[in-house]
C-alpha cells in the first residue's frame, strides 16, 4: 500500500476526499482485510475555502471528480450528470452492503486494456514491448498519447460511455452488425451475473470482441459529452486499425494536479 497511495483532496470540513484508486479500497473490504493500513497522498489542501459549495465547484474545475451515473443504476441507459449530494461519502463494498454501484461498461474499459491477443488470430505480443499488444487503446498521460505527465481525468468512464452509446444507441460505429451482435451478447451475459461470480477470462474474450469498435475510423471523431464530463474531447489514446499492434506498455502516469 505503500507503493500505491491513495490520492486525496482536504476539504473544508476535513474529510479527505479520495479522487483515485476506489478500487483498491473496494477490493480491501470485499476480500475482508480491516486491519490493512492505508497510505494516502495529499495532493492539494482545500479546508481553507469558506464553503463546500466553492469546495465542489473547484473540485470539478480541476477534474477531481466524476459527476456521472447510469440512471436507476441500469447499465442500459447513458449515463447522466450528478450533484456531488449524489456522492457516496463512505466506502462499502460486500455483499450484504454495497454503496457502489455497477458500471460494467467501466469493467469493460479496464479489461479492453489487458488483451494480448486479436480475436481473429493467434498473433501474440512476442515481438514487442508489450504483454498487452492488441489491446483497445493506449492509455498514455496528458491527452492519451504522451509518456509522461498527468493522466487523463475519467479515461476509463470515458471510454466506457462509448462502448454503451456506440453498442446500444450510436451502433453506426460497428461496421459489422455481426461483429456487434457477438460482442453485446457475450457482454451482457457477463454484466448480469451476480456479485463474486464474473469470469476474468470471460471477461478478457468480451474485451477482444470490442478491438473492431475501439479501432474503427469513425471511432476517431466520437466526442465525450460535456453535459457529464465537462470538456469535449475525443477518446483518449485512440488507435486505428483492428490489426496494429501497440508496440509498448501504458505509462505511470502522475496523480492530476490542483489548479
Amino acid at each position: 500500500m505503500d507503493a500505491t497511495p491513495i490520492p486525496c483532496v482536504i476539504g473544508p470540513d476535513s474529510f479527505l476526499y479520495v479522487v483515485d484508486h476506489h478500487h483498491e479500497l473496494c477490493a480491501l473490504d470485499y476480500g475482508n482485510y480491516p486491519d490493512v493500513v492505508v497510505t494516502v497522498q495529499v495532493i492539494c489542501d482545500k479546508s481553507t475555502l469558506p464553503t463546500m459549495d466553492s469546495f465542489w465547484n473547484e473540485m470539478i474545475q480541476d477534474k477531481l471528480v466524476y459527476l456521472g451515473s447510469h440512471p436507476n443504476n441500469d447499465y442500459t441507459k447513458l449515463p447522466v450528470a450528478l450533484s456531488p449530494s449524489q456522492l457516496p461519502s463512505t466506502f462499502s463494498f460486500t455483499k450484504d452492503k454495497l454503496i457502489f454501484g455497477n458500471d460494467p461498461w467501466r469493467s469493460l474499459s479496464s479489461f479492453s486494456r489487458k488483451v494480448n491477443s486479436a480475436y481473429q488470430n493467434s498473433s501474440n505480443c512476442a515481438q514487442t514491448n508489450s504483454d498487452k499488444c492488441y489491446r483497445s487503446f493506449y492509455r498514455g498521460c496528458v491527452d492519451g498519447y504522451s509518456s509522461t505527465g498527468a493522466g487523463v481525468a475519467f479515461f476509463e468512464f470515458r471510454w466506457g460511455y462509448f462502448f454503451l452509446d456506440s453498442s446500444l444507441y450510436s451502433t453506426q460505429y460497428w461496421t459489422n452488425p455481426t461483429q456487434l451482435s457477438t460482442f453485446y451478447n457475450s457482454f451482457t451475459q457477463q454484466a448480469t451475473k451476480p456479485m463474486g461470480s464474473a469470469s476474468e477470462t470471460d471477461w478478457k474474450t468480451i474485451a477482444s470482441y470490442s478491438i473492431p469498435v475501439t479501432r474503427a475510423a469513425l471511432t476517431a471523431s466520437y466526442h465525450t459529452p460535456s453535459s457529464v464530463f465537462k470538456d469535449d474531447i475525443t477518446l483518449p489514446g485512440y488507435i486505428a486499425g483492428e490489426a496494429t499492434m501497440i508496440l509498448n506498455d501504458d505509462p505511470e502516469c502522475n496523480f492530476p494536479a490542483c489548479l
